[in-house]
């Protein structure tokens, strides 16, 4: 599909989701019953990830030490991580407010691709979520500390699905100038969408800040391997435009298997493909982006 006729049919989706009452009625009946479905699927949690799965529908986001989240494999992937950032930080902006890593650079160590389909780490997303998952994998990126206020840097809401889940782990130290996640608890995000009338897009600081006052935007700062865990389609959130340095980040993405938008991405060559699915059981290669699954 031409990528501009997929834009305009999603956000023409969500207007009709989000300004048509019986089409919001039925969209939420539709996820309450596949959530009702699988609730007995649901897989065991620990105790620990009970209570983040708690604190994740009442608040919106967990942040802690990217260890403390009890996910496995965590330690193993800090020198391969902070290899890469300094890749990217020898890397020319060329103008840009950010430099991403490319789809080969984070396919050379396949840990880094796979972290996000151990079974403690679906486990956690699928009790969120309510439903079984969809991996997207890694985004390891550069945020320029040139303070423009543009794109991501402005507030919003991820609009792909109803429910979706992020971890995002800081390279490097983050303070209030460096660029942190910012982000607006949920309940407050909620009546801030109801009076803004929000289906989409960014909000500027002006406008934001008439609906919700800058006492109430929460900075997540701390030391390298600070991690984020958000419901980024229910929380309005940013990343705010870094000033004093460069921030340096890593971030997963898992959604539902049934979104709200198409999710478009470059085409998966054969070979990415197969090292991204080595070694994966069942479960695993059915949470693949229905772009890269294999039989």
């Amino acid at each position: 599909m031409n990528p501009t006729l997929s834009r305009f049919g999603n956000r023409a989706k969500r207007e009709v989701i989000h300004r048509f009452p019986p089409a919001t009625w039925y969209a939420d009946a539709r996820r309450a019953a596949r959530v009702e479905r699988h609730r007995p699927l649901l897989p065991p949690l620990e105790a620990a990830q009970r209570a983040q799965v708690r604190l994740l529908q009442e608040h919106g986001l967990v942040g802690a030490p990217w260890h403390y989240l009890g996910l496995p494999g965590t330690h193993d992937l800090q020198d391969l991580l902070l290899q890469l950032a300094g890749v990217l930080a020898d890397r020319s902006p060329g103008g840009s407010h950010s430099v991403l890593l490319g789809r080969d650079e984070t396919l050379e160590d396949i840990r880094l691709w796979q972290w996000g389909l151990q079974p403690e780490v679906l486990d956690l997303v699928e009790n969120h979520l309510g439903v079984p998952v969809r991996y997207f994998g890694p985004l390891v990126h550069r945020e320029v500390a040139d303070g423009r206020v543009v794109d991501t840097r402005q507030w919003h809401r991820d609009i792909e699905d109803l429910r979706m889940l992020k971890v995002l782990v800081y390279l490097d130290d983050v303070e209030e100038d460096g660029g942190p996640f910012t982000y607006v608890p949920r309940r407050t995000s909620a009546a801030a969408a109801r009076e803004l009338r929000y289906v989409g897009g960014f909000v500027g600081d002006a406008r934001f800040s008439e609906v919700v006052p800058p006492s109430l935007w929460r900075p997540v700062t701390g030391p390298r391997w600070t991690a984020a865990m958000p419901d980024t389609a229910r929380i309005f959130h940013r990343a705010a435009p870094p000033i004093a340095r460069d921030r340096y980040s890593v971030t997963f993405t898992w959604m539902t298997r049934h979104p709200l938008a198409t999710i478009r991405s470059a085409p998966w060559r054969p070979d990415q493909v197969r090292r991204c699915v080595a070694g994966l059981d069942a479960r695993q290669r059915t949470a693949l982006p229905v772009s890269m699954r294999v039989s």
